[in-house]
């Protein structure tokens, strides 16, 4: 989404006069959805994601349901003991009898279990929310394109964006993309990567991972290129 910011900081210095304006002269974007997230990561990638944190729950939750079983276990045995011999005094001091301790067992079993998994289900539920804190501008279609074409428009800046796409395989027939990709009129300014990753997620948060994205270091190549191109034209232009 900080590609989408800084299209909205450029757009508003250059509807403003000032006598000092911030020297922005371009915008080089990596998986910036200016077009909004492309559908199949809200209805697969998400959902898949979204089932690993439920399972990972769940099987905390299976565990306390069988701890539960066994506390009632406990308190009606409890209930149906007779009257304790000194024997038996002795081996349940402060209530802790042999029911008492397989009691805590399960309960240090529970404890444990949902503590192993604590990590896994945290970092899950912390991608889903920092992935949709800003969805809200996705939806608007308009406002998009119209951001787009604002940008490009501004004069003394160089804009280009470059997106990921996993290639086609035996079970997707189709390059897939993070982004939605732009109408053929703007879609010189974007500029694919090629990512070797399970689904478009993975590929657009492993962008800058040479082992998910082969064509990393290309990458890297190609916007230092663009990048000297740019500050050229610019002096040129300027001087």
């Amino acid at each position: 989404m900080g590609g989408i910011l800084a299209a909205d900081t450029i757009l508003k210095y250059a509807s403003q006069e000032s006598p000092t304006p911030p020297k922005i002269i371009g915008l080089f974007a990596f998986d910036t959805p200016y077009y909004g997230v492309h559908e199949r990561v809200f209805s697969k990638a998400t959902l898949e994601r979204a089932s690993s944190v439920a399972q990972q729950v769940s099987g905390a939750y299976s565990i306390l349901t069988t701890a539960a079983g066994l506390m009632s276990t406990v308190a009606s045995t409890t209930k149906k003991t007779t009257a304790p011999t000194a024997a038996t005094k002795s081996s349940s001091y402060f209530g802790f009898n042999k029911w008492g301790l397989a009691a805590v067992a399960g309960a240090a079993l529970v404890g444990g279990a949902v503590y192993m998994q604590k990590d896994n289900v945290s970092k899950s539920v912390e991608w889903l929310v920092s992935h949709l804190e800003f969805v809200g501008v996705l939806w608007k279609q308009e406002e998009l394109k119209q951001r787009v074409e604002n940008l490009i428009k501004v004069p003394d800046i160089t804009f280009h964006c470059f997106y990921t796409q996993i290639p086609p395989n035996e079970s997707f027939f189709s390059p897939r993309t993070f982004i939605v990709l732009p109408p053929p009129e703007i879609l010189s300014y974007f500029s694919s990567t090629t990512c070797v990753s399970k689904d478009e997620i993975d590929a657009h948060c492993y962008m800058f991972d040479p082992e998910h994205n082969h064509f990393y270091f290309d990458l890297g190549h190609v916007s230092a290129k663009r990048i000297i191109d740019m500050t050229d034209k610019w002096e040129k232009e300027n001087n």
